[in-house]
């Protein structure tokens, strides 16, 4: 009978160690989870770094654009100054035409009383003549 128990045990001893071996293989495994996650890492890393390298090129002649566009575009301040200015030169030369169409329709009004005048005195002096008898 003890070779029956003996065997009887060394069978109980391995069972016992089959089912110690798939607790371990069904216990998480933490190593290959944790070199899983960092080779994950690494390829998100490696495709970031090629997706960003012509983003940051494409950004960086944006940048180099931009800060040539503002030297070569002037403020608009600087606009509303020139506007400024563009609209008294236009009030200047309408007030200037203003007056000097004044003065012409003066002096056209100051014409028209001379040549009246003139007018005038010439038909006097005709009636003076006519009225001599000098016809």
């Amino acid at each position: 009978m003890k070779g029956i128990v003996g065997t009887q045990q060394s069978i109980i001893n391995a069972v016992d160690r089959i089912s110690n071996k798939i607790d371990q293989k069904s216990s998480p495994q933490w190593s290959v989870y944790i070199s899983a996650a960092g080779f994950f890492l690494a390829v998100l890393l490696a495709i970031g770094t090629a997706w960003k390298a012509p983003i940051e090129t494409q950004l960086m002649r944006h940048e180099s654009d931009l800060r040539l566009f503002q030297t070569h575009v002037v403020p608009r301040n600087e606009h509303e100054e020139h506007w400024r200015q563009q609209e008294r030169d236009f009030n200047f030369m309408r007030d200037r035409l203003a007056r000097e169409e004044d003065r012409g329709a003066k002096g056209d009004d100051r014409l028209e009383r001379r040549i009246e005048k003139e007018t005038g005195d010439l038909e006097k002096r005709v009636e003076r003549l006519e009225s001599k008898g000098l016809r």
